[in-house]
């Protein structure tokens, strides 16, 4: 966080005052106390002042920084190369694995003498370029961009502007643009082979606002999972929704219950999980006695959850870096093997239950006092 205030103040992003600390922890999608922390740290290096009771902190005028060391060359010092770090949502909504990617990278390149700003301008959802997006670009004049989740539309744009560009996850649309990625594919059929093992036999993922190409892709490497692990493909369900709000969600959710009752569900990120677990309580289902459920991502928050959820965490130091090596070898001179696949790293945790347990939860008690075997076939379905 520290490291990411640090490239915004020298940007000039904070003129004069700096905003409260809980508009801060919102922009960024931290909390509060890991805002002041990292301010503290920018008051040590002399880059803000304390403001005073109530006043908040002030950004250090030339004069009360550090002084820089005299450049000992008689040259010129060279300028600042730029490297635009471009997302489709603001800060305050993107995965904590991608802030912390982004900070890391800020960090990397600074010691390489490069400045990195950060732009979002709603590419996800773009059917064609918009003008707004080369004037971005002739204002900041990157040396090289760097795309958050890009999609065709953005790789097409990118390639007529010439201008060297990395997806760092996201859809080319087979254009001749590098990439850094985590296969999602990877990510579901791990996660589907977790639950097959436990026996479940119906399993749900929502999808909201993406791509129709992201869909067929989950859906296919479900498919393919289980006919490896002998299992029939309606054992996965996959209900989609051009749009994504929480309302959207809710209704994708309501309308898989009403089909029938998943045992298990597969979500992106931790804000569907707070709109899932609504619902859940709405309908008085519990993790993991009567749903299992799997996080293809990671955010501190879920750490506060109990049971702990199973998930995914990103690479983000790892993508960092190889973001570092293209921008500072690949970029330039066109070379390098793309794209480049990295392996998220897999986090057990209590939110899966087995469907045999699931079943026998749910089945009634006899007269001497026990349930029936839920592995008979009088109670299992496909």
């Amino acid at each position: 966080m520290a490291a990411w205030m640090t490239q915004r103040i020298r940007n000039g992003e904070f003129p004069g005052r700096l905003p409260g600390l809980r508009e801060l922890a919102r922009e960024l999608g931290v909390s509060v106390p890991t805002v002041s922390k990292g301010i503290h740290l920018l008051q040590s290096s002399g880059l803000v002042i304390a403001g005073g009771e109530r006043h908040g902190f002030r950004v250090a005028p030339i004069e009360s920084s550090p002084a820089r060391p005299p450049v000992k060359s008689a040259e010129e010092p060279k300028p600042h190369k730029r490297l635009l770090f471009l997302t489709s949502k603001p800060v305050n909504q993107l995965l904590q694995d991608s802030i912390q990617t982004f900070a890391e990278l800020v960090n990397v390149m600074h010691q390489q003498g490069w400045e990195v700003f950060h732009r979002s301008n709603g590419f996800e959802q773009a059917r064609a370029s918009h003008k707004s997006w080369d004037r971005m670009l002739d204002l900041l004049e990157p040396d090289a961009l760097v795309a958050l989740s890009g999609t065709p539309v953005l790789a097409e744009w990118a390639i007529r502007r010439k201008t060297p560009t990395l997806f760092v996850g996201g859809q080319t649309g087979g254009l001749p643009i590098p990439q850094i990625a985590v296969r999602i594919t990877e990510l579901i059929e791990e996660a589907v082979g977790h639950l097959h093992l436990e026996g479940h036999t119906d399993i749900f993922m929502p999808l909201c606002g993406r791509l129709p190409e992201f869909g067929k892709t989950i859906l296919h490497a479900a498919h393919h999972r289980l006919a490896k692990l002998g299992g029939k493909p309606n054992r996965f369900r996959l209900e989609e929704s051009a749009y994504s709000e929480p309302k959207v969600l809710l209704d994708l959710l309501r309308r898989a219950w009403q089909k029938r009752r998943p045992d298990a569900l597969i979500l992106l990120d931790w804000r569907e999980f707070v709109t899932v677990s609504c619902l859940l309580k709405e309908l008085r289902i519990e993790i993991p006695n009567d749903l299992s459920v799997i996080l293809l991502s990671f955010e501190e928050e879920m750490n506060w959850h109990f049971p702990s959820l199973a998930h995914y965490r990103f690479p983000s130091e790892r993508i960092a870096h190889a973001i570092a090596r293209w921008t500072l070898n690949d970029a330039t001179t066109g070379t390098g093997s793309y794209p480049k696949y990295l392996r998220a790293q897999w986090v057990d945790g209590e939110s899966i239950s087995s469907r045999k347990r699931i079943i026998s939860r749910h089945l009634p008690i006899d007269d001497a006092g026990a349930r029936p075997d839920p592995t008979h076939p009088t109670h299992l379905t496909d």
